[in-house]
């Protein structure tokens, strides 16, 4: 008999006798057989399931101990298994979407750090403002060069000239240097420096006391440098001192800046003063007004000027230009310029008194025709800036009647009668007589007047003795 524990564990049967089974036998190696078909199904599905050596360990146990594969084994085989396989990260599809998109993108390459490349720079095209900024930073840029080159050139030609004064002067005997300043001349002399009033091309014009007398005076020094090199500088210091001189032989008159005094040039008894009198400086001590020129006075006035207060400046700038053309004096530059105030305190046609001065174009000329183009253009007459009779010449007193006109004119008007910034179109103002329009407010005497000294023929402009006898000027004879 074979026991049911040996069918139940699958042991190996006894090998079968020839003598036919009985039944029980029979059944029971149908039950080994079953029971060994169901160990190879499980370990069959546990190698499917877990795979591996674990898998396979667990057929091995499913083979040999059939019925003894458990929950326990089968987690101990998973973890063994999971322990031995590679852990593959997840990822998620927003890094896969990235990922692919960083890799379709191209690196950008970095050039070798040996060899650096320069690109070209890229034009682009300007606006018109850029285009007005750029030109008027050129224009800028050019002009300040030719500034600089002009600064330059002028540097180089004072040195020069410096030099050839140096030479001229030592052979001539004079001294350059601090000895010729007239600030350093005129204490010497006896007149105390105050300041600064005007300078020229070769004179200055300085405030001064005098030590004896206190009295404030205006002394006009010229340069003798400049006057010993150039010929046309020394004549014209010649001829205002001869026309000084000669004003200064008559009467004084009370509209004229007078020579006072002529210091410089012959040598005094003292040592100083001969050690600076010796320098060649001449200086003429002229009559000081303190009110300062008719010019200034204008262009401080907020109004028009009263027509009383014209009528006195006109009368006074009249009488000056009789005393100096009865003497067949020119002065050919009278402008309100050269025309000073005694003071400028309270002025009106009572208290108004004028001086005229500067006398650098002045000339001794009688009738003689004169061919010297002088003084200042928006007050020449028309016979001098015409170039068809520059060759005949001019008379020197009708041309100081017609300044007089001009500065009659500026007076009703404050504003010059003739103005351009171009010089061939003031010239052709001049010659034409196309002047500014008058005020209708301007009376008809003083228009009559106007037009008598703002002629362009020489010979029918009125004389200084016709404007004194105008009506418009001797209607108020209390008024002088």
């Amino acid at each position: 008999m074979i026991d049911d524990e040996a069918m139940e564990t699958g042991a190996p049967l006894p090998a079968a006798t020839s003598a036919p089974l009985s039944a029980a036998t029979a059944w029971a190696q149908k039950r080994a057989q079953a029971i060994e078909r169901a160990a190879q199904a499980r370990a069959t599905r546990a190698q499917n399931n877990l795979g591996g050596a674990g898998g396979r360990q667990l057929v091995d146990m499913a083979i040999s101990e059939p019925g003894g594969l458990d929950f326990l084994d089968r987690l101990g085989a998973a973890e063994k298994r999971d322990a031995e396989r590679v852990v593959q990260p997840v990822i998620t599809p927003q890094q896969r979407a990235a990922t692919t998109i960083k890799r379709r993108t191209p690196a950008k390459r970095r050039p070798p750090a040996a060899a650096t490349t320069v690109e070209p720079a890229v034009e682009t095209p300007l606006n018109p403002a850029q285009k007005r900024a750029a030109k008027n930073k050129a224009r800028a840029t050019a002009a300040a060069e030719q500034k600089r080159a002009v600064v330059a050139a002028a540097r180089e030609a004072k040195q020069s000239e410096q030099r050839y004064l140096k030479a001229r002067a030592a052979k001539c005997g004079l001294r350059i240097g601090p000895t010729a300043d007239p600030t350093k001349l005129l204490p010497p002399l006896g007149y105390e420096v105050l300041n600064p009033i005007a300078a020229g091309a070769f004179s200055t014009i300085l405030r001064c006391r005098s030590a004896q007398t206190g009295v404030v005076v205006a002394v006009k020094s010229f340069d003798p440098t400049k006057c010993a090199r150039d010929t046309n500088v020394s004549e014209a210091r010649d001829s205002e001192l001869a026309v000084l001189r000669l004003l200064q032989t008559t009467d004084a008159h009370p509209h004229i800046a007078n020579m006072v005094k002529e210091l410089g040039s012959a040598p005094s008894t003292s040592a100083q003063v001969v050690e600076a009198s010796e320098v060649g400086h001449q200086h003429a001590v002229l009559e000081y007004a303190e009110g300062g020129s008719l010019h200034r006075f204008l262009q401080a006035q907020k109004s028009d000027l009263t027509l009383p207060l014209v009528q006195a400046a006109t009368r006074q700038l009249a009488r000056a230009l009789q005393h100096l053309h009865n003497l067949e004096v020119a002065h050919r530059d009278l402008k309100p310029a050269n025309v000073l105030l005694a003071s400028s305190t309270n002025v009106d046609a009572a208290t108004l008194h004028l001086k005229l001065c500067d006398f650098g174009f002045a000339c001794i000329c009688g009738d003689r025709r004169l061919k010297t183009h002088c003084g200042t253009p928006a007050f020449l007459a028309p016979e001098i800036v015409t170039p068809l009779d520059a060759h005949k010449g001019y008379l020197g007193r009708p041309v100081d009647l017609w300044a007089l006109g001009c500065t009659l004119y500026e007076l009703l008007h404050r504003r010059p009668a003739f103005k351009s910034e171009e010089a061939f179109e003031l010239e052709g103002l001049i010659r034409r007589c196309n002047h500014g329009p008058l005020d209708k407010r301007i009376p008809s005497p003083a228009r009559a007047l106007l037009a008598g000294l703002l002629v362009t023929s020489p010979s029918t402009r009125l004389t200084a003795a016709n404007v004194l006898e105008s009506p418009w000027l001797v209607e108020d004879q209390a008024v002088s």
